[in-house]
């Protein structure tokens, strides 16, 4: 039965490839990046085809979800070739530019206008919530973003748009390598930002469980905040905190100088020691240094 399915698939393939329809078209001059377009009507010979497959197993479609997202089973045949043309380019890619620290950021904005090339082109051959969908299971953040949505009651329409909210912040900010201090401090606003369109997004129901495990280190606020008893907008309220005290620090650090921007940072790290201290008590402030580990100043 594997033999005959194998053949199956791979006679799909073969028809597909002698339709034309497979080739990783060049970008003309004309096509507006990522603008979505009507997939062309498929030729007579590949409905053919795909009515010859043999019925799809559950674990197949398990398979299926994971690697390509709502993308019906009959089209992945029609991806296949576009997604191994980029997924060559990108091997070369990080091969070619890796350096010692991982992929800088002049590496991961190629990476990223190779993804993007690849988006327009499934686009070209999947409806637009399709090539969303296989998007965000191509894309390593996309993937971690799904894996944080795993317990959440989330709709399609919701996940694509959420997800957009991600890509685009990654797009921008992603990578490793050397941030000076005033784009350090712009990828720290645009991160809150970021979070701010999630929770619009999720609701304040959702958001704290995505967040949960999205955010080790909110995780850790969580279980402090619960073991001692408060309500749970108490771990939100820290985690905001947390991320005050990042922007905070680094814009004295940028717009001041010498010994009085150390004395303003002192100020600063107490003030946001105590705040956090009235939240869940100086002792368990204390006791929990690791979830407590942002904190410049000690009580």
């Amino acid at each position: 039965m594997r033999v005959k399915r194998t053949w199956a698939i791979g006679a799909l393939i073969l028809v597909l490839l002698g339709a034309g329809v497979w080739r990783v078209r060049e970008r003309r001059s004309g096509d507006a990046p990522g603008v979505a377009q009507s997939p062309p009507p498929r030729p007579p010979e590949i409905v053919a085809a795909v009515a010859t497959l043999p019925a799809e197993t559950e674990e197949e479609r398990k398979q299926r979800l994971k690697r390509f997202g709502d993308v019906p089973r009959e089209k992945v045949a029609l991806i296949a070739p576009i997604l191994r043309d980029y997924g060559e380019q990108e091997v070369a890619l990080r091969l070619q530019q890796r350096g010692p620290d991982g992929l800088g950021r002049a590496q991961w904005r190629a990476l990223q206008w190779l993804w993007d090339e690849r988006l327009a082109d499934l686009r070209k051959v999947l409806t637009p919530e399709e090539a969303d969908d296989c998007d965000m299971m191509l894309r390593p953040t996309g993937k971690n973003f799904v894996d944080s949505l795993r317990d959440l009651p989330v709709s399609a329409e919701e996940r694509r748009a959420l997800y957009r909210v991600v890509r685009d912040f990654d797009r921008e900010f992603g990578g490793n390598g050397a941030f000076n201090p005033m784009e350090t401090i712009a990828r720290e606003r645009a991160r809150v930002a970021m979070y701010d369109q999630l929770r619009a997004g999720l609701g304040e129901t959702r958001f704290p469980k995505f967040l949960a495990v999205d955010d080790l280190s909110y995780r850790r606020l969580e279980q402090v905040a619960a073991a001692g008893g408060h309500p749970t907008h108490v771990a939100d309220e820290l985690w905001r905190l947390k991320n005050e005290s990042r922007i905070r620090r680094l814009e004295v650090f940028v717009h001041g100088g010498g010994g009085t921007a150390s004395r303003l940072v002192v100020a600063i790290d107490r003030e946001i020691a105590l705040r956090a201290a009235a939240l869940v008590g100086e002792a368990a402030v204390r006791e929990n240094p690791t979830a407590f580990e942002w904190l410049g100043y000690r009580l």
